[in-house]
């Protein structure tokens, strides 16, 4: 009998945790607050490295109001040739399960469109960062593994958030310590940017090329145009670099690309 009594006590408790789970937990009141996840995400880290993924490699997901994700990376655009972009996806929080939908198109290598689907689980969450594993990867409805098992993003803080001064010409002065002054870049309002070069007789040269910048916050992406400095040539291709320090006032900038570290001076307005 005590036996018995013993087995219903267990039964019952079992059976009260899973009720308070599905009263606890649901699409109405998921176990992750979905409102922390309305934000911009840098991907850094894979499978709980220590060290950060390269600079390149770094993704950035915007989780909005309305339900979607736009998921920016590097674009290829076939040949040789990559740009900084965006794909525009879709995204659900139930319980303690992330769900992300849509069309891939350049990103990850995939130049010709693909429908992905999906299914992560929140293992670690703070305010700003947030690790999430992965459950299903299904890639036009077929199940594939990614690279990764475990994902680890930082939200995007507003630290540089009066960057929108970036605009205007910034004059390189150092690499790394070292005299470096043959650069000039200049940010335009529209996300365009131009860069000059110093020529043999001391004039500034607009190099060819269209040119194109994001900012999200301190991570600034590059899409350059045959750019011999940065590895570019005949064909565009994507340069990262972190904002270490920005005084708009003082008009001075720190950069990283996590190899070199740059400093620039700020010459003018547009």
């Amino acid at each position: 009998m005590n036996r018995l009594f013993q087995i219903a006590q267990y039964l019952f408790l079992a059976m009260s945790m899973a009720l308070l789970m599905l009263s606890s937990c649901s699409n109405e009141n998921p176990a992750y607050n979905r409102e922390n996840i309305k934000a911009t995400w840098i991907v850094k880290y894979y499978n709980n490295q220590t060290l950060p993924l390269s600079m390149r490699d770094y993704t950035v997901i915007t989780f909005d109001n309305s339900f979607g994700a736009t998921h920016w990376g590097i674009l290829s655009k076939g040949t040789g040739d990559y740009q900084w972009g965006s794909n525009a996806l879709t995204y659900d929080v139930y319980c303690c399960d992330l769900a992300i939908n849509g069309t891939y198109s350049g990103l990850y290598g995939y130049l010709t469109p693909v429908t992905t689907h999906q299914e992560y689980i929140f293992s670690s969450v703070e305010d700003s960062v947030m690790t999430i594993s992965n459950a299903v990867y299904q890639i036009n409805q077929a199940y594939i593994t990614p690279e990764f098992t475990d994902m680890t993003m930082e939200k995007i803080t507003s630290k540089y958030a009066s960057l929108d001064s970036l605009a205007g010409v910034w004059q390189f002065l150092e690499r790394d310590g070292k005299e470096y002054n043959d650069y000039r870049i200049q940010f335009l309002s529209d996300g365009k940017l131009s860069l000059f070069k110093l020529s043999p007789d001391n004039q500034w040269v607009l190099m060819e090329g269209d040119n194109y910048f994001h900012k999200y916050d301190y991570f600034l992406p590059l899409t350059l145009w045959s750019n011999e400095e940065f590895g570019t040539v005949n064909h565009w291709d994507v340069k990262c670099f972190e904002i270490v320090e920005c005084t708009p006032k003082m008009g001075t900038m720190t950069l990283t690309d996590h190899t070199s570290e740059y400093k620039l001076s700020f010459i003018s307005s547009n």
